[in-house]
């Protein structure tokens, strides 16, 4: 059953990424390493560098991985919508004594 969702989920983000490809969006976002030893910087090894046009300066262009726990809850919600949803609202109900 999670191996169908995740089946599914891919399967619309992919044809997502196509419908944008084939509009034309194809804006470089390069991901570039938070200095973790993980992620290279991509301009370094990019060919097309000198043509994308893309500086220092454009840091609202330019991709930083996302935090593990931030990944692992995405993956909740798409595997288990359920125990996601439940978590939401008893983190909502939890925020509403204070």
């Amino acid at each position: 059953e999670q191996l169908g969702r995740l089946r599914t989920y891919v399967e619309k983000l992919v044809a997502a990424c196509a419908e944008a490809y084939l509009a034309g969006d194809v804006e470089p976002r390069p991901m570039q390493g938070g200095g973790n030893g993980y992620y290279a910087d991509a301009c370094a090894y990019c060919k097309y560098r000198s043509m994308c046009g893309l500086t220092a300066d454009d840091t609202d262009r330019i991709r930083k991985p996302q935090r593990q726990d931030t990944v692992k809850k995405e993956m909740r919600g798409i595997l288990d919508p359920a125990a996601a949803a439940a978590e939401a609202e008893k983190k909502q109900k939890g925020g509403r004594r204070a």
